[in-house]
């Protein structure tokens, strides 16, 4: 695996935005001077708030290509972009960065490429991991329109298309594991389907991860069924399909 390391300096503005935003500033201090905030004031009274006072916003251009963030023409150019990288340098990390080793992948997981990453970030999940003790598992989409062989389209949804992941979170929505769908090969548990394989799967991280504690899981009439219900009372733990 090769990987090139580059210094990345971050430069100033041009002199023109420094003007720009030293004028909107000093607009900022002149509007807050006239129109002070008292303690006596309300809204009846028409007193200005914090919410009201001028103020800069910064955000990122979404382009089509990558390469344009590069581009001379303003309705594209990314300055917080191309001013901190070249785009030469940019490319070459970009191209020999990688999350696993190219010549030891394994050729039955579509997702090896990203495996290492993947697993390093569901360890970080359960280390951090709230204690508590409702958990529940679904699927959920990350949006996606390059080309992969994992790639879904599900009509109907908020997302159509990306990648399915199946994830299992707490009640108030932090992610304790995640794995990419990769279709019925995907499935290491023949003995069963696919959704009940991902509750097993699942279910293991957590008597693995909290050995003393019991987790009821919840989850949605795709994984349910009468054999994993039984199976996962036999284990001692607890499930509620819909």
């Amino acid at each position: 695996m090769t990987i090139i390391i580059s210094t990345i300096y971050i430069t100033s503005p041009t002199d023109a935005g420094n003007d720009s935003d030293e004028k909107l500033d000093a607009e900022a201090e002149l509007y807050i001077n006239d129109n002070p905030v008292t303690e006596e004031s309300n809204v009846e009274d028409n007193t200005p708030t914090t919410s009201s006072i001028p103020h800069k916003k910064e955000f990122y251009m979404l382009v089509a290509r990558r390469r344009m963030n590069w581009e001379e023409n303003d309705d594209v150019q990314n300055r917080l972009i191309s001013t901190s990288m070249r785009r030469k340098t940019f490319e070459d990390i970009f191209r020999n960065l990688h999350a696993a080793d190219n010549s030891v992948l394994d050729p039955t997981d579509r997702m090896a490429k990203v495996r290492p990453l993947i697993v390093a970030l569901n360890r970080l999940f359960m280390g951090y991991a709230p204690i508590e003790q409702s958990t529940s598992i679904d699927e959920s989409m990350i949006p996606c329109f390059g080309r992969h062989g994992c790639k879904q389209f599900i009509r109907g949804k908020p997302i159509r298309f990306g990648f399915k992941t199946w994830v299992m979170a707490t009640r108030l929505g932090y992610c304790l594991q995640f794995n990419l769908y990769q279709g019925r090969r995907g499935n290491d548990k023949q003995d069963c389907g696919l959704g009940e394989s991902v509750v097993y799967n699942f279910a293991d991280v957590l008597q693995t991860h909290f050995e003393i504690l019991k987790f009821p899981l919840y989850f949605d009439n795709f994984f349910t069924s009468v054999k994993l219900l039984t199976t996962l009372g036999e284990r001692r733990i607890g499930g509620t399909g819909t």
